[in-house]
């Protein structure tokens, strides 16, 4: 039995290095979490040893506007996501998980942006997970996830955009959110999986973009 959910937040440690400073501070972030519900109905133990995660497409929250710049993060995901990755990378992750016969257990991730506070991308993957042996991997498709951290930013920047646009309809960023919509839009239309806040963010989106 395999049963996927992707639920709220979990606050996740980290540290929080300032520009110009040499020290890092303790900071905590909070990041999604892929939670994953495995059930062995064999005779014999199960094991997973590895998780990969690739990603299949990445929509960059920080795209229409100016980001700022000069903190590192250093949090202690489960999956830290490079901030350069491209659709088709794949991030590995170890693990040591085992299932006795008949009894289930929970594999959770949490997932975030490396050198971010939170997710600064909205994410799909296809999560596979490979056993000891030469069983089956147990393939996961369309799972998308959102972090919280930049979605106010977002949709008040759009808003700003919006009103530019109508005051001068040449305002360069007015198509990269009208472009944003479109493509959350798809990305929520084809998710298996799916944080439980995508479909209110692109809601609030389409009313900050749309005359």
């Amino acid at each position: 039995m395999l049963d996927v959910a992707v639920e709220g937040l979990e606050r996740i440690g980290g540290k929080v290095q300032e520009q110009g400073e040499e020290e890092r501070k303790p900071f905590t972030s909070e990041g999604p979490v892929i939670d994953i519900l495995l059930r062995n109905s064999g005779n014999g133990n199960a094991a997973i040893t590895k998780a990969t995660f690739e990603l299949n497409r990445a929509i960059d929250l920080l795209d229409c506007t100016f980001p700022g710049g000069g903190s590192i993060f250093y949090v202690d995901y489960d999956v830290q996501i490079p901030l350069n990755s491209r659709p088709g990378d794949a991030i590995p992750r170890t693990l040591r998980f085992f299932l006795e016969p008949d009894s289930d257990g929970r594999i959770r991730f949490s997932i975030g942006t490396e050198g971010e506070p939170d997710l600064r991308f909205l994410y799909e993957f296809t999560v596979t997970l490979s056993p000891a042996g030469d069983g089956p991997e147990l393939v996961i498709p369309k799972v998308v996830v959102l972090g919280p951290a930049y979605v106010h930013e977002v949709i008040d920047s759009a808003t700003g955009t919006k009103q530019a646009h109508l005051n001068n309809p040449e305002e360069p960023f007015y198509p990269c959110y009208k472009k944003m919509l479109s493509d959350l839009a798809r990305m929520e239309g084809e998710a298996k999986y799916m944080s439980p806040d995508v479909t209110d963010f692109r809601t609030k989106l389409e009313a900050a973009v749309t005359s």
